[in-house]
């Protein structure tokens, strides 16, 4: 797919001179010019004669970065060893997205049909929390002190406990992303890669659960276009410091930044020039300077993966070692030095993998505003779970309908219907945030 640079913004590109001023010092400029490390690949996710599933979320346990939870197509996997060695837990099924919990003690899991389920176990026993929750595809999970916000493929949905979920709009929209932008009030903006996209496909609301209400953000963003990756850095403190923090978004037409709570957003110019899709997006949740993005290219080789240690004016490739170059997600830790866990996929065979960055060549942490609040209110209506896509089963077709046609009437039919099916696939090729590998929909 060709992609056509756009024009970066004066406005938006003063306030990332401000932003990256007010974080970073001569002392850290230096570090910064250290060439980064390698990643190391992690231990394989296969289990048997059996290929690798695919791997689309990774987190450490609070506190005990050794030990590592990935959500795959087939389930939940854990790591006591950091990641030398995978064991299956008794989640199976394809997971989405992992999160821990605001005070870290249970981990929260999107799925694609047993919606949200949860873990007070590190993943040792696992319990359906679907309360007032419509949609059993949960596709993103972002944490604030204050909530757990899901993006599902009808809209987002709210919780201040954990315990019960609320509907919070954008129910026409299939979210593949959420990242929460103020824990309080709660601000938070959504990314949409299907449903009814002429209405837009970046959102954000800035009071949740208060009747903020959604808006559809275009201003120097392309619109329209499925987003993949959102995400929201810290809020820097300091005299010079950027009053909002910094968002990145990733669509179908490259990298965007806001500096304005998403009012106003500028493309940014990745190294080389590059014009994967952004599709795996983390912050340095200490330091809103720098930055770590990843993509594909439409689901074939020519991914890559880049950081940024200036708030987004220049990137560099960091891409040595790691163990295919379609990051599918990254989370970055809270560690000194810096750590950034990576999934990824082979465009070959499709198989998921996991790699650690420890990456002690970017600028150590900043003074940031500490996020905090009362949990957010929400009302849970108890509702019946919509549809999600399973397959219907098949029926019989009446003899009836059969009787009294030429022969090769069904002949014909079914090459029509083989031919629209096709067509439906390439055009659904894209529907999901990253590569559609996990089996049937």
């Amino acid at each position: 797919m060709s992609r056509r640079p756009w024009r970066r913004a004066a406005a938006a590109a003063a306030a990332l001179g401000a932003l990256a001023g007010a974080v970073l010092s001569a002392a850290t400029l230096a570090a910064a010019a250290v060439p980064p490390p390698a990643w190391t690949p992690l231990g394989p996710l296969a289990t048997g004669p059996h290929r690798a599933p695919a791997a689309w979320s990774v987190v450490a346990v609070p506190g005990q970065p050794q030990r590592l939870l990935v959500a795959t197509s087939q389930g939940v996997l854990e790591s006591t060893d950091g990641g030398a060695t995978w064991a299956p837990t008794p989640l199976r099924g394809l997971v989405w997205a992992l999160a821990f919990g605001p005070h870290g003690h249970t981990l929260y899991a999107g799925t694609a049909r047993q919606g949200v389920q949860r873990s007070r176990d590190l993943g040792q026993t696992w319990q359906a929390d679907n309360t007032g929750l419509g949609n059993l595809d949960v596709r993103a999970i972002a944490v604030a002190p204050t909530a757990i916000v899901l993006g599902t493929d009808a809209g987002v949905y709210v919780s201040g406990t954990g315990t019960g979920w609320a509907a919070e709009g954008l129910a026409t929209q299939q979210v593949s992303s959420v990242a929460v932008i103020t824990p309080s009030p709660l601000a938070v903006l959504a990314g949409a890669d299907g449903g009814m996209l002429a209405g837009g496909a970046l959102f954000r609301n800035l009071a949740v659960t208060s009747g903020g209400g959604w808006q559809p953000l275009s201003q120097g963003d392309p619109g329209n276009v499925p987003v993949w990756a959102v995400a929201a850095g810290p809020l820097a403190l300091g005299r010079h410091a950027s009053p909002n923090p910094p968002l990145l978004e990733g669509n179908a037409k490259g990298l965007f930044l806001s500096t304005t709570d998403g009012q106003t957003w500028a493309q940014l110019t990745l190294a080389a020039g590059v014009l994967w899709t952004p599709t795996a997006i983390a912050f340095d949740p200490r330091n809103p300077a720098v930055a770590y993005v990843g993509g594909d290219n439409g689901g074939s080789s020519g991914g890559g993966l880049q950081r940024t240690t200036d708030g987004g004016a220049s990137w560099t490739p960091v891409q040595a070692g790691l163990p295919s170059p379609n990051a599918v997600s990254l989370t970055a830790l809270a560690t000194q030095p810096l750590t950034v866990l990576a999934t990824v996929v082979d465009p070959n065979t499709m198989a998921g993998g996991v790699a650690r960055l420890v990456d002690a060549s970017v600028p150590g942490p900043v003074a940031v505003a500490a996020a905090s609040g009362p949990p957010v209110t929400v009302t849970v209506v108890p509702v019946t779970p919509g549809p999600t896509h399973r397959r219907p089963p098949r029926r019989a077709r009446p003899p009836s309908l059969l009787r009294g046609m030429p022969a090769w009437v069904p002949v014909v039919a079914g090459a029509a219907l083989i031919l629209v099916l096709f067509g439906t696939g390439l055009g659904l090729r894209r529907r999901r945030e990253r590569l559609e590998v996990e089996g049937p929909p």
